[in-house]
């Protein structure tokens, strides 16, 4: 049972800093702001030094070294089995934005379902490889994103798109969204948008 919290009667001089690591994105950045000198969090620093995150032999620091290379852990993982469900859908393709990625396919059960993460690079490599559609929107303005996102189509996965004109509720072929992504300055791999031009005119 959690003991209530009864401050000091003078609080003039107290200052309590804490931080709730949870380990996931918010409050391992804070850890290593606090690793960093940026925040003196020094709990927060002595949590990532010595609690959840060493762990398997390795350090806090160390487990995020690995992840500034784009790894959740301290070995790649294999997304093939993902990938090939997404390459076996109509539409499936994998989304990369500042956010992290969004693996796009039918499930065994014949519903969408996605795979989400934030080792883009090492699932970008795998998805190309392997021939899977791949929308990376990184390198574009946040605006021309954000409007993309909110005014443009979502792409149709695993069902029939949407018949024109396409608006911001409805579906539309994969090929359709990733060339107006392109054109925004979104890299795009293993789509003839050439097809897409041709199809609109």
């Amino acid at each position: 049972m959690n003991a209530p919290f009864l401050p000091p009667a003078d609080t003039s001089t107290t200052r309590l800093r804490a931080l709730s690591l949870g380990a996931g994105v918010q409050s391992t950045t804070l850890a290593l702001m606090a690793a960093h000198g940026e925040v003196a969090y020094r709990a927060a620093l002595d949590k990532f030094e010595s609690g959840p995150f060493a762990r398997d032999g390795f350090s806090g620091p160390e487990r995020f070294r690995a992840a500034r290379r784009g790894r959740t852990s301290m070995h790649d993982r294999d997304y093939g089995a993902d990938i090939a469900k997404a390459i076996a859908t109509p539409g499936g393709h994998l989304k990369i934005g500042r956010g992290g990625f969004s693996l796009h396919y039918l499930n065994e059960y014949g519903g969408q379902s996605s795979l989400s993460g934030y080792d883009c690079d090492a699932v970008k490599q795998q998805a190309i490889a392997a021939g899977l559609a791949v929308i990376d929107s990184r390198c574009v303005d946040f605006d021309k994103v954000a409007r993309l996102a909110i005014s443009g189509p979502m792409i149709g996965v695993g069902g029939t798109p949407d018949p024109e004109p396409w608006g911001a509720f409805s579906y539309a072929p994969l090929v359709v969204v990733a060339r107006a992504y392109a054109t925004a300055g979104a890299e795009v791999y293993n789509l003839d948008l050439e097809e897409a031009a041709g199809a609109a005119t």
